[in-house]
């Protein structure tokens, strides 16, 4: 995926998006900056449209369109200037659409922090192995 400023301008639309293979807008990263500097944490969801691109292509998100993202952003804390993330976590929560934007509260506040170490754990075992 690609990390891209986003397309058009205006208050609704997020300041950047993930796109994927074939130009398939992944979602756009809401929240993503606070106050001009990254946050550090964003939300989004899939496209609810069964096609996209001039060319209606299928959208292989449809299907999860009630899902929500979440998005953990780390930047490099040597230069703060760079807005560059140096890694992007993603945790998808089924179902979560109309909710996304309060858990994403939740998690700045720190009400994942268990949850996401014991994934983190876990990853790292699976790829261990």
């Amino acid at each position: 995926m690609n990390l891209m400023e986003k397309l058009k301008e205006g208050d609704i639309v997020p300041s950047m998006r993930l796109q994927a293979k074939n130009s398939l807008n992944f979602t756009g990263l809401k929240d993503y900056f606070q106050d001009g500097k990254l946050s550090g944490f964003a939300y989004g969801y899939p496209l609810d449209k069964p096609t996209y691109s001039k060319d209606s292509k299928p959208n292989p998100f449809f299907d999860y369109k009630q899902d929500g993202f979440l998005f953990l952003i780390e930047q490099d804390e040597k230069d703060p200037t760079n807005l560059t993330p140096t890694s992007i976590e993603l945790v998808v929560l089924e179902g979560a659409k109309v909710l996304i934007s309060a858990y994403c509260k939740q998690l700045v506040m720190g009400g994942f922090d268990e949850a996401l170490q014991a994934l983190r754990e876990q990853a790292q075992k699976g790829s261990a192995l």
